[in-house]
């Protein structure tokens, strides 16, 4: 498979490193930020207003959009669905995938992840390193697992949420769609949709306005 990067931030130099773990051809990056004709001995093939001819111009490869923030994830995804773009859908080889697990395009699972038994992942999603996702827990479209991470057995956590490094919860707890777990915190009760929790246990800190989240 041949892949090209959105992103030459962080997450993206990780993003990298699993592509070329998993054996893929990385046909090259595209960044706004960037300005450099090669990134980590990677081509850069423009920015995102080229958007429409690198498509064009590369119609065989698939893409992964290797940006941590939700919204602009979702913002340029959906630009490149809009050009006809196909996205990959990127397992590191050290990853452990039970059975009857669905794992969504564009979505990207770390180095050192479990996926435990009937684990659905939505699509443009990060199962961040050495994260572990217990059987038939649902984690929707968008969402963001740091490293460490780890959810108990069906779990929901639904679109566009982000869970801080080394956070954890319970069985059977739902988090709301663009909220945000702390670092370390742990679940132990439903959480809402647009809030920010922290903690052990995991209490409400913040309501984010929803035009700040979506």
């Amino acid at each position: 498979m041949s892949i090209i990067i959105f992103g030459t931030g962080g997450h993206a130099k990780v993003v990298l490193d699993t592509v070329n773990a998993a054996q893929h051809e990385v046909r090259g990056v595209v960044d706004d930020r960037w300005s450099l004709p090669v990134w980590r001995d990677v081509p850069h093939l423009g920015s995102r207003l080229t958007l429409p001819n690198i498509v064009a111009m590369h119609t065989d490869a698939a893409w992964i959009v290797a940006i941590g923030d939700a919204e602009i994830r979702r913002q340029v995804a959906t630009q490149l669905e809009s050009l006809g773009a196909v996205f990959a859908t990127l397992i590191h080889p050290t990853a452990i995938i039970g059975t009857g697990v669905q794992v969504g395009s564009g979505s990207v699972v770390m180095a050192g992840a479990i996926l435990q038994a009937d684990v659905q992942v939505g699509r443009h999603t990060i199962i961040n390193t050495s994260s572990t996702v217990d059987h038939d827990c649902r984690i929707a479209d968008y969402v963001h697992l740091s490293p460490g991470v780890r959810l108990a057995g069906d779990v929901c956590v639904e679109e566009a949420t982000h869970l801080g490094i080394g956070a954890c919860s319970i069985p059977g707890v739902r988090i709301g769609r663009y909220s945000t777990v702390g670092a370390g915190a742990v679940v132990i009760e439903d959480i809402p949709s647009h809030v920010v929790a922290v903690g052990c246990p995991a209490k409400i800190v913040k309501r984010k306005e929803k035009n700040d989240a979506d």
